[in-house]
């Protein structure tokens, strides 16, 4: 498994951590150092997706689920919506 920050949740997950280990350290606010460079880069991104942008991407791909349920129920959506929302919303994570 992967650290990773949840666009749309902004919850941050950290691979490395195993809290049955490392609990008691954290409540002391005693973090091991091997730990401090995935830290850094997953709270960037939590930072990131705090602004504005991070904002915009979480409603985008929110919104793309909503059109994605809407073409189950709905044949006359508009695919091409969806479509236009997941590859904005992913062309901007890629960069």
């Amino acid at each position: 498994m992967v650290s990773y920050v949840d666009p749309i949740t902004n919850t941050a997950v950290f691979s490395q951590v195993d809290l049955r280990q490392h609990l008691v350290d954290f409540i002391k606010l005693d973090f091991p150092e091997r730990l401090l460079p995935t830290f850094l880069h997953e709270s960037t991104h939590h930072a990131c997706f705090l602004s504005p942008v991070g904002a915009t991407l979480a409603l985008l791909w929110m919104r793309a689920y909503r059109r994605s349920e809407q073409l189950t129920t709905n044949p006359d959506a508009d695919e091409w919506e969806l479509l236009e929302d997941v590859l904005r919303q992913e062309g901007t994570m890629e960069v």
